[in-house]
C-alpha cells in the first residue's frame, strides 16, 4: 500500500476569499492530504501591522477546519520554522504563492530535505491585504 502524500501550506488566511479557496484546491491537488500551518496573531501584527489580523487565530482555525480540501490545521505560536514544519508534517511538497517573498529560503530548505516546492500562480484580483475594514459591511 502506497504511503499517502502530504502537501503543506502556511499563511494568515484572514478573511477567507476565492483566492484562498483556489490556493487550497490547487495545493490539495498536489497530494493526498493538505496540512495548513496557520500563523499566529502576534506574528501577523508584527508583519502586517497593528490592525491585523481581523480575526483571531482561533477563529481563523475554526474556519479553515470547515473547508473540505483541508485535512489538518496546525496553529503556529511564532514565525513559521519551515524545517520543523516539514519534519513534523512529513510533507512531500510545500505549496507557496507566486508572490512569496521568502521563495529563495523555502527553495533552499526544500532542496535540502528533498521536498518538492510547488508555486501557485497568485490571483492578483484577490488579496486580503488590499481590503480595508471600511470595505466590509457590518465591520465599519
Amino acid at each position: 500500500m502506497k504511503k499517502p502524500t502530504v502537501a503543506l501550506v502556511t499563511g494568515c488566511f484572514d478573511l477567507l476569499h476565492y483566492g484562498h479557496l483556489s490556493f487550497f484546491q490547487f495545493a490539495r491537488s498536489q497530494a493526498d492530504t493538505l496540512v495548513v500551518a496557520l500563523e499566529s496573531d502576534q506574528y501577523l501584527r508584527d508583519h502586517k501591522g497593528p490592525s491585523r489580523p481581523l480575526f483571531s487565530q482561533k477563529e481563523r482555525l475554526y474556519c479553515l477546519q470547515q473547508i473540505k480540501t483541508v485535512s489538518q490545521v496546525i496553529p503556529l505560536d511564532d514565525s513559521p520554522n519551515y524545517i520543523k514544519l516539514l519534519q513534523k508534517t512529513k510533507a512531500d511538497c510545500l505549496v507557496i504563492s507566486s508572490n512569496d517573498s521568502n521563495y529563495n529560503e523555502k527553495y533552499r530548505i526544500c532542496q535540502k530535505f528533498g521536498v518538492k516546492l510547488v508555486v501557485f500562480p497568485r490571483l492578483k484580483k484577490f488579496s486580503t491585504s488590499k481590503i480595508t475594514v471600511s470595505d466590509i459591511p457590518g465591520l465599519r
